[in-house]
């Protein structure tokens, strides 16, 4: 379906803007709009809205919503419902998105249609108790998106959807001896009118696309060779930011050892140096004089005691450090 028709005339009803409810009647009746607000007002969660009605034999299908937005509108949970239908007719079909779009069809019925904000396991046995189904399925988000169901949905079906204070067949009834033409012949025509209308669009936008296609490719030599130049910019910048603006690794290691070996009852456990972060484990009787003096190195902006544990058998206490290392000088790009 053209995007162009779609804007302008027909609306497709979000499962999250609209209330579904379904029933059973004898076949062959038709609400007219007083009679089926009569009967279904009460089921509304709206204080205001309009309902949308379809008849497929004994089912009744209803979606309440606060407004209709246009004149065609087409509720995307039946959209779903058919192509859904083609997998299984007695199943529970869960889209995963901001919110889950649940969709039950049973006996080839659509059952329900409705969003939920929370489906984990225990919902979804609910569900299945509840219309006594077996089969649930996860569907992707992507797979059924708006242009892909309306395309797969006979134009001659839209007029089922067309809003109206009266049904078609009351109006062709009422001026066919006036010699008017039927409002399904009306729709039709200009439907088909706007058909050829998008179908040239199209035709011109995909000849467009051909040519910035053409010219695109002529220009991969130079976008392939731009994006070689960032990529080794990129290394450069990451080298100099992880390694050389920070003090020598080795001599910041040496003077750490230096400073743990000045009471000889000291034991380095664990020395690890990664990026401006170091991690030190020492057995030691006093941890403080550790922490002084490596303040005092002048490499790091921070250094601080972790963890303290003490090791009764051996007299002595485990001293965890953690410090983050100075940076030597401005950026490259500074």
């Amino acid at each position: 379906m053209q995007k162009s028709l779609k804007d302008k005339y027909i609306s497709i009803l979000p499962i999250e803007n609209s209330f579904f409810y379904s029933t059973t009647i004898d076949d062959n009746i038709k609400f007219n709009r007083q009679t089926l607000y009569l009967n279904f007002a009460h089921i509304s969660p709206y204080q205001t809205f309009e309902i949308i009605p379809f008849y497929e034999g004994k089912n009744l299908l209803l979606w309440f919503t606060p407004k209709l937005e246009k004149t065609i509108n087409i509720p995307y949970g039946y959209l779903l419902f058919l192509e859904l239908l083609k997998e299984d007719e007695n199943a529970i079909f869960i889209i995963e998105d901001e919110v889950f779009k649940i969709t039950v069809i049973k006996d080839g019925v659509l059952k329900a249609s409705f969003v939920s904000y929370n489906m984990g396991e225990l919902e979804k046995q609910s569900l299945l108790d509840e219309y006594q189904l077996q089969n649930i399925y996860i569907v992707s988000k992507n797979r059924y998106n708006i242009n892909t169901l309306l395309n797969n949905y006979s134009i001659l079906n839209y007029y089922k959807w067309y809003s109206s204070e009266q049904s078609l067949k009351d109006i062709g009834l009422k001026y066919l001896d006036l010699s008017v033409v039927p409002i399904i012949i009306i729709i039709s025509i200009f439907i088909s009118f706007e058909l050829l209308k998008d179908n040239y669009i199209e035709e011109r936008y995909h000849n467009l696309e051909q040519e910035y296609l053409s010219v695109k490719k002529k220009n991969d030599n130079y976008r392939e060779n731009l994006r070689h130049q960032k990529e080794i910019k990129e290394f450069f910048n990451g080298f100099y930011y992880d390694i050389l603006i920070y003090p020598n690794s080795f001599k910041v290691i040496s003077t750490i050892c230096d400073i743990v070996a000045k009471d000889k009852d000291n034991k380095i456990k664990y020395l690890k140096l990664s990026g401006d972060t170091i991690r030190l484990s020492v057995e030691t009787h006093n941890g403080v004089p550790i922490l002084n003096q490596s303040l005092k190195s002048g490499y790091f902006k921070e250094f601080k005691i972790k963890s303290t544990r003490e090791l009764r058998r051996k007299k002595i206490n485990e001293v965890t450090f953690e410090g983050k290392l100075k940076k030597l000088q401005k950026s490259i790009d500074g």
